[in-house]
């Protein structure tokens, strides 16, 4: 079943006490939901570029929130976190756990 959201529901969440509060819609204007397309996996590297260290590892089918531009080849997925685009499609609706 596909769901289709709004950026702003689509945000990543961030609870604080009892409440959650969203991401701005803006937010998702520079990332979006990717599939990991890697038949043995994705690694994740600290910087945008395989001379990089590895520093953890997503699953094939994965679906992760990254940047939609790209350095070098690579996408960032978070603070000192890059992926290889090609190995990357671009998905909608809610991520999956890796």
């Amino acid at each position: 079943m596909q769901i289709a959201l709004t950026a702003q529901a689509a945000a990543p969440a961030r609870t604080t006490g009892a409440a959650v509060e969203l991401a701005p819609a803006s937010a998702l204007a520079t990332q979006c939901y990717h599939e990991v397309n890697a038949s043995g996996g994705l690694r994740i590297r600290s910087g945008p570029g395989t001379g990089y260290s590895v520093v953890g590892s997503y699953t094939n089918g994965a679906t992760i929130l990254a940047e939609v531009s790209t350095t070098n080849g690579f996408r960032k997925v978070g603070t000192d976190r890059w992926v290889s685009a090609a190995y990357t499609v671009r998905v909608g609706g809610l991520p999956r756990e890796s």
